[in-house]
């Protein structure tokens, strides 16, 4: 987590842009704290687009020459500004002062040989940040989740209440379970979460052709089932595929029966208004082959028979490494279609798959469906080796993603992090902590609000 988010905070710290906002900074810590009776230098500078002038010399630092120093003094502890903030990109606001005397501690003045560094220090630009967004993106909620997941209702450990505790813990905003060949397990989950919450849980399901079939294919928020139909009434999936042999071009170099099985799945879902999401393509299965072959692939995604590409998974890096390859290729191609990332976790304790992946949506009225279809999403992937998070998807979006890695997630995942011991007590039968959870997530809906400048006048 970045220093500044534990020292100061931002009121809001996402605005619209091209026009005017009033923002409110506070300091949180001894590091720089603000005095009514103090002026303080701020400069508000544009991450890319800067309208300032080069200097003749083409300097690195050419244009701080030309920069607006502000001189403004706190009210009550915060500094407040009102800025023409254009264009969609970040914004870094730089604070010091050389007026810190008034306020110096006084084991400081006593050493300052010692402490000269601590007394200087606010001298130093202490920096803070601000996101501008485009009007699309700034009425979007941006939500943290997972599409893929299974539990103990078929090949997982935990039960659905518990793997969504978890998640939620961990903290994602969503969690869909798409259990193997069976229909909204999360419903099992949504019974436990009978208190006042922001967490959804959406319907899904994973597809397969029976029991052990080869098709896997992520189906989230369709009306009906399409595994039952597979398990209730499979000659008339049979009669029907035999029909798309006559309709159907089927491409070079692929299986007939598994493409045309597939074209049934896509046209299946859609007809009770499924999201469908290609996972997976570079499991390796008993390591030895692919899941899903070269050609294939590239079928499924040229041919639209997805509506996401699950891009990062919860295998390993290398598969990851390949799927980001293929999407890569399929976009050479002329293939446009939203990704995701997803754990395909079977477990939320410790098989190493757990929250390695997920996505973020951006989406209106919480509907994460429609997001994802009108391509509002980013693929996000955090191995658990690693500090760094990756993301991927349209540069738009993930400029504005990686502003919220690094400002929002963060002290929104603190947050959810305090929910999870209560819960998992909640939903094991401790009725008597009711209150205190519901205080505790209504913490995660009032930083929301405050981060994003939604907070009731």
């Amino acid at each position: 987590m970045k220093s500044e988010l534990k020292r100061f905070s931002v009121t809001p710290s996402v605005v619209p842009a091209d026009c005017e906002s009033k923002i409110s900074i506070r300091a949180l810590d001894g590091w720089m704290l603000f005095y009514d009776d103090v002026t303080y230098e701020v400069q508000i500078i544009p991450a890319d687009k800067n309208e300032l002038p080069m200097d003749e010399a083409l300097s690195l630092k050419g244009m701080e020459q030309f920069r607006e120093t502000r001189k403004v003094q706190p009210k009550n502890g915060v500094i407040e500004l009102t800025h023409f903030f254009k264009g969609e990109q970040q914004w870094n606001i730089r604070i010091r002062t050389f007026e810190h005397d008034k306020h110096e501690l006084t084991t400081h003045q006593m050493n300052p040989k010692s402490f000269g560094w601590v007394m200087e220090r606010p001298e130093q630009w202490s920096i803070v940040s601000v996101y501008s967004l485009k009007e699309d993106l700034y009425n979007r909620r941006a939500l943290r989740g997972d599409l893929h997941i299974h539990t103990n209702m078929t090949d997982g450990d935990e039960s659905p209440a518990l793997t969504a505790a978890t998640y939620r813990q961990m903290g994602y905003d969503f969690a869909v379970i798409t259990d193997h060949y069976f229909y909204d397990i999360g419903q099992y989950a949504r019974e436990k979460f009978d208190f006042k919450t922001d967490f959804l849980l959406p319907v899904g399901e994973e597809i397969h052709n029976g029991f052990g079939g080869h098709l896997h294919i992520v189906n989230i928020g369709s009306s009906q089932s399409v595994n039952e139909v597979f398990r209730e009434n499979p000659e008339r999936i049979k009669k029907e595929v035999e029909a798309l042999k006559e309709a159907v071009d089927v491409p070079e170099n692929v299986d007939e029966q598994e493409y045309l099985y597939r074209v049934w799945v896509y046209l299946e879902a859609k007809r009770y208004g499924g999201l469908v999401i290609f996972p997976h393509p570079y499991w390796n299965i008993e390591k030895v082959r692919w899941h899903v072959g070269h050609e294939m692939s590239m079928a499924i995604l040229k041919d639209g028979l997805c509506d996401a590409f699950e891009i990062m998974g919860g295998g390993n890096a290398e598969e990851n490494n390949l799927q980001t390859a293929l999407y890569y290729e399929a976009q050479r191609q002329g293939v446009n279609l939203p990704v995701v990332g997803s754990t395909d976790s079977h477990t939320v304790l410790w098989d190493g798959n757990e929250f390695k992946a997920s996505t973020y949506v951006f989406t209106e009225n919480s509907n994460i469906k429609k997001a994802v279809l009108e391509g509002y999403s980013v693929a996000v992937e955090h191995q658990p080796d690693e500090k760094n998070i990756r993301l991927y998807g349209p540069y738009r979006l993930v400029r504005y993603a990686r502003f919220l890695t690094d400002y929002y997630f963060p002290l929104h995942n603190e947050l959810c992090a305090s929910v999870g011991p209560v819960l998992r007590d909640y939903i094991q039968g401790d009725k008597s902590v009711k209150p205190l959870l519901e205080a505790l997530e209504q913490r995660i809906t009032d930083f929301e609000n405050r981060f994003f400048g939604r907070e009731k006048e």
